[in-house]
């Protein structure tokens, strides 16, 4: 691999790791720990964060597959979630509750939660492009439509009542709900808000 970057560090203190070729085809996650790398089980695989001890999200091309499709590793076992035409898992709670972006037949991503409790929810306004970003303790879930933020709260989506100046890109929340991101017309007049 040419590049590597970090992901997360986990409540173990293992750091999380991606790395990839120089023309990124090929691409492998890893832990580290006491100078030694690990790596997550799987093909073409990609970690996008942490949860409780021992839970990694992301992406792989699971056996005999050819597409992405989300995956979950509970110490280091790999758990594919079964979406119909692939996603990638981006985030998880303390609680076990996951947060996607999953694809459908047309080739459209939306944003989902998933759990074992409660399978898979798309989370989506009208139909649209929608990513989701964080998730907090509590399940509530930020999500990304186009340049606007939203925020999915005990079943309901509600706008988020952002600058009109521009693009809005929403980061992150805390178990407040206080979210942070940025907006503006272009990257180099962009602007963090709060």
């Amino acid at each position: 691999f040419n590049c590597t970057e970090p992901v997360a560090v986990m409540p173990t203190g293992e750091v999380l790791i991606d790395a990839f070729d120089a023309k990124s085809h090929e691409r492998a996650a890893f832990t580290y720990s006491n100078h030694h790398f690990v790596a997550l089980p799987g093909k073409q695989t990609w970690a996008h964060g942490v949860g409780a001890p021992g839970m990694i999200v992301g992406e792989w091309v699971a056996e005999g597959g050819t597409t992405t499709d989300a995956v979950y590793w509970r110490n280091m076992v790999p758990h594919s979630i079964g979406l119909c035409c692939g996603g990638i898992l981006k985030a998880v709670n303390e609680r076990g509750k996951m947060i996607g972006e999953a694809y459908d037949d047309r080739g459209h991503y939306h944003a989902f939660s998933w759990s074992l409790a409660d399978g898979q929810r798309v989370i989506d306004p009208a139909d649209a492009y929608s990513s989701a970003v964080a998730i907090n303790s509590a399940g509530h879930i930020l999500v990304q439509v186009r340049g606007e933020g939203y925020l999915y709260d005990t079943g309901h989506l509600r706008h988020l009542d952002l600058t009109q100046k521009g693009y809005n890109s929403v980061q992150a929340l805390n178990d407040c709900d206080v979210v942070i991101g940025g907006y503006g017309p272009v990257a180099e007049r962009y602007r963090a808000f709060v």
